[in-house]
């Protein structure tokens, strides 16, 4: 076998990262929705990915799924 990196190759210290940003992000596009309602979501869809064998991804797809959810429920109010 090589060394060489795979597009799945990504540390989870670079995920978690990744994702701390994402709920940044998502929390000052979506000023109406509480930050622990954000943070709630970005930590549930990214569970849904916790045994992923590639994770270089993951953040978007949280991303997606969130920013779905999120204008779901100001349609909603």
């Amino acid at each position: 076998m090589t060394d060489a990196h795979t597009i799945g190759d990504i540390s989870s210290g670079q995920l978690e990262g990744r994702l701390a940003a994402l709920t940044d992000r998502l929390a000052r596009s979506y000023p109406a929705v509480p930050p622990d309602t954000v943070i709630r979501l970005v930590l549930n869809e990214s569970g849904r990915f916790t045994y992923a064998r590639v994770r270089s991804f993951v953040h978007i797809l949280v991303e997606r799924a969130a920013r779905k959810q999120l204008d779901q429920r100001l349609t909603r109010s």
